[in-house]
């Protein structure tokens, strides 16, 4: 499990990004007390106010509540976000689809709503697949234009691929929804990279999927 070293602050939460080895003992939970949605890479983000019963489709999770969320990765991102002045916690999962239809800012809109201050909230960025391993078509880059100007480096030469970094984009949306700078954390693993993350990139679609969790403890 690797933690982030913002979150790890506040003794009151608790919070992993998983490997392969992990399950949610890791976490010192049982399954039946983490909400759970069904990830369609989409911009849907939901408020819960009681535990997830039944399925939804969502990509997002947010709460004031004790309550632990969880959502599962194998390249994509996951980010934690933490207000602590209002006791929110939210669990996102965002990969190029979900950061291009707006899963990050509709997180901070939500937060909004509820009163939290964009500079009150702790972001923190998992384990994901580096623009080192993430190569693809242009018109993909092209999706975040004015955040990641092309530049000739980025271009790997085989059949005119581009290298996109997820991880970087999160952070400029974050900060663009007026998350401090200060109070954005990157664990920078590549998830391509590391054998300790299932990896969609390296070992196919039918891979498995790490869980990521974090709650506000009883």
């Amino acid at each position: 499990m690797v933690q982030s070293k913002l979150l790890k602050k506040y003794h009151n939460l608790c919070h992993g990004f998983g490997e392969k080895k992990d399950t949610f003992s890791t976490f010192a939970l049982k399954g039946e007390n983490v909400s759970k949605v069904v990830q369609v890479h989409s911009n849907t983000v939901t408020t819960l106010t009681n535990p997830l019963t039944k399925k939804i489709e969502a990509d997002g999770m947010i709460t004031n509540k004790v309550l632990y969320l969880s959502i599962t990765t194998a390249d994509c991102i996951p980010l934690f976000l933490y207000a602590p002045k209002k006791g929110f916690v939210g669990a996102i999962h965002a990969g190029w689809k979900g950061l291009s239809l707006g899963v990050v800012e509709n997180a901070i809109t939500q937060l909004r709503s509820v009163g939290v201050r964009p500079q009150e909230i702790i972001a923190s960025i998992g384990p994901h697949i580096g623009k080192c391993c993430y190569t693809v078509e242009k018109k993909r880059v092209q999706l975040f234009e004015g955040i990641l100007p092309l530049k000739e480096e980025l271009r790997y030469q085989k059949d005119d691929m581009w290298h996109l970094d997820i991880g970087y984009v999160a952070k400029i949306k974050l900060a663009t929804a007026g998350v401090r700078e200060e109070n954005i954390d990157d664990v920078d693993m590549c998830t391509s990279c590391d054998k300790h993350f299932y990896s969609v990139r390296r070992e196919g679609v039918k891979t498995g999927r790490v869980i990521n969790v974090i709650g506000i403890k009883n």
